[in-house]
């Protein structure tokens, strides 16, 4: 996994999903830096891909930004994928 803005599915099948920034710490050990959002549909079937691309749309909800920074494990994410920057401008702030 790289540095950078990423959509995170977490383990299990109802698992939280969170976009957000990470930074490597060392190894194995990442943080989601403070203002990552879980992230949760509320219609509509998109990949996590297109999500991951496009940003949130009609079909997607997000929580209030975290205001602490979450450790994480590479070998706990079940995905990680990049975000498009852009598409997630208004919505995650890039710390």
């Amino acid at each position: 996994m790289r540095d950078g803005l990423k959509i995170l599915k977490l383990p299990g099948y109802y698992g939280p999903t969170r976009v957000g920034w990470v930074k490597r710490i060392s190894g194995d050990e990442y943080v989601l830096l403070p203002g990552h959002r879980a992230v949760w549909r509320t219609s509509g079937s998109r990949l996590l891909e297109h999500i991951a691309a496009d940003g949130p749309g009609k079909d997607h909800d997000m929580g209030e930004p975290s205001k602490v920074e979450d450790e994480i494990n590479r070998l706990l994410v079940w995905r990680a994928i990049p975000a498009d920057e852009k598409a997630w401008a208004k919505h995650v702030e890039r710390p």
